[in-house]
């Protein structure tokens, strides 16, 4: 068997993730979970409905690369690494917020966090001016508050609660949570584009002539090793990640796809 097909065969373990995540929604909240439990500290829904989300996330980016290369036959340069480096960082930020070593109000705490970080994102993005010629916005939906607004509301909350807000950068959450911040660093070298690039691939060929100014391209090519141990130890990260949340809602994980037992 060649490197080709076993990088396929190891996308081929991507679906059944897709599938947990989906049987996740309708069992819900087992009595005696965590996530039930935690509900008894004020505003502890935040922990589950980010847990959710950045799980969604994190095995989406998966699913996409595994259809890249599944379905289109497809092996970027460089590109799927960044797709791997999103899958990581949600990962990541998942068992950061489930983590059942901590206490329910510190994990309370790292979600009212987290929910703050990304609300104060989206208030950037609402202070941009609109373009003349973008699309309409959409109609906002019933009781529609701004981020603005909602981070008021949360921060004050939160004070009441007596809980202080606690957030962590990517890299760290990474180094603590995911692959460590060796291979992050790799990852965010292939999402920037930059100088780093070289330095991440072991496949690539001697510059080329110089053009009419003077600089040097250097090609890089796809390389299926390097492909085979990020997604592997993506695909395994998102596993585990899966699993804590799993277990956060007081279920057991099988990776199995239901139906294919």
């Amino acid at each position: 068997m060649d490197d080709q097909q076993r990088l396929g065969d190891l996308l081929l373990t991507v679906p059944p993730l897709h599938e947990r995540l989906q049987e996740l929604g309708r069992l819900g909240l087992a009595p005696g979970s965590s996530a039930l439990t935690d509900l008894a500290v004020p505003l502890a829904e935040l922990v589950r409905s980010d847990a959710v989300t950045t799980i969604t996330s994190a095995v989406d980016h998966l699913v996409a690369w595994a259809g890249l290369y599944l379905r289109g036959g497809l092996l970027p340069t460089f590109a799927h690494f960044t797709l791997l480096r999103s899958a990581v960082e949600t990962a990541s930020i998942t068992r950061w917020l489930v983590d059942p070593t901590a206490d329910r109000r510190v994990r309370v705490a790292r979600g009212i966090g987290y929910t703050l970080t990304d609300l104060g994102e989206r208030s950037k993005l609402e202070r941009v001016p609109r373009p003349a010629d973008a699309p309409p916005p959409l109609e906002p939906p019933p009781k529609f508050r701004y981020a603005a607004q909602r981070i008021a509301v949360l921060e004050d909350a939160a004070a009441t609660a007596g809980l202080c807000p606690l957030r962590i950068g990517h890299t760290d959450v990474v180094a603590r949570y995911g692959l460590g911040e060796f291979a992050y660093r790799m990852l965010c070298a292939f999402a920037h584009g930059g100088q780093a690039v070289p330095l991440a691939v072991s496949s690539r060929e001697g510059p080329s002539e110089a053009d009419a100014g003077g600089l040097r391209a250097v090609r890089l090519t796809g390389d299926v090793g390097r492909a085979m141990q990020m997604s592997g130890a993506t695909i395994g990260l998102v596993h585990q990640a899966l699993g804590e949340v799993f277990a956060y809602h007081g279920h057991a994980f099988d990776p199995t796809p239901a139906g294919g037992r």
